[in-house]
């Protein structure tokens, strides 16, 4: 409700003056979380016109290009602000978001590890370093941080997520799915808890629980690409290639240069034997990613 209302607000303030900066960077903020990503990059960019050194404006645009997946000049955003704020916790943590995202946990890991010389309780960074101990696969570590963050707010749902996560890596099943519950009993629409709870059934290979939660998830976040991605492998995983394609589409719309999934539409595209349109998503990917091992073991 919030949400809609700030919208509303900066539609009408854009109304008698279409150039007031503020309503263009809100309103790009608004539509960027109701994952609306191009259409906030086109009201940013216009914000950009205005007055191109704003920090608030630069952090929305790196922002928005993160989730666009154009994680090269996210980082420029990021790092411009660093440039005359080199304390700004925000800049220094989504650039940690990017660098984990381009898989360079270790830079990223630092990124984290900056914000926190600056302020050691800040929580996103302390789960976001959590998230990057996991895929350098320091699970005790990971564990270690997430407990932490539970001490000082034992209602941290994501943290509890996070946990789950770290205990299906080490094949505690019941203890992860109890953590779930946890979290689901604080905020039963806790996108972070029902999308690890999803990955938690993929694990064990209960699809069609998976996909239970996932819908879960795209009833409050319709434009989840995170969640959409998993629903067409899931669908993929059961046989049903078709309906992975379709899923994938939707996904892919929200962020278009998302290489894994393109990797997964190009196979749902095979086994629907559409050779071609497969060949060509991996093109696509690879000129992207032009190193991609999955995308090049296709293209042959």
């Amino acid at each position: 409700g919030n949400i809609n209302e700030s919208l509303i607000i900066s539609n009408q303030i854009l109304n008698d003056n279409p150039n007031n900066f503020g309503a263009l960077v809100n309103k790009a903020y608004v539509l960027n979380l109701l994952n609306n990503t191009k259409e906030a990059l086109i009201e940013i960019e216009k914000a950009e016109k205005i007055d191109p050194t704003d920090d608030v404006m630069l952090l929305n645009k790196g922002n928005i290009l993160m989730k666009l997946g154009d994680s090269e000049n996210a980082l420029l955003c990021y790092d411009t602000i660093l440039k005359t704020d080199s304390d700004n916790i925000s800049a220094i943590v989504n650039k940690g978001n990017v660098l984990a995202k381009m898989k360079k946990y270790e830079d990223a890991y630092s990124s984290y590890n900056e914000a926190l010389k600056i302020d050691p309780t800040d929580e996103i960074a302390l789960l976001n370093k959590v998230g990057v101990l996991y895929e350098l696969e320091k699970y005790d570590d990971s564990l270690k941080l997430c407990n932490t963050v539970l001490e000082i707010d034992p209602q941290n749902t994501i943290a509890l997520a996070r946990k789950g996560d770290i205990f299906i890596k080490l094949g505690k099943h019941d203890e992860a799915f109890s953590l779930f519950e946890d979290a689901l009993k604080i905020n039963p629409d806790s996108v972070e808890a029902l999308l690890e709870k999803a990955r938690a059934f993929d694990d064990i290979g209960e699809y069609n629980k998976e996909i239970t939660c996932l819908n879960h998830v795209l009833k409050i976040e319709p434009n989840n690409a995170i969640a959409l991605a998993a629903k067409g492998l899931a669908y993929y995983t059961i046989l049903q290639p078709k309906k992975a394609v379709g899923l994938y589409n939707k996904a892919l719309k929200i962020q278009p240069r998302d290489v894994e999934t393109m990797i997964k539409k190009g196979h749902a595209l095979q086994k629907l034997s559409k050779t071609n349109a497969a060949m060509e998503i991996f093109e696509t990917a690879l000129e992207i990613e032009p190193k991609n091992t999955h995308a090049l073991s296709h293209i042959g």
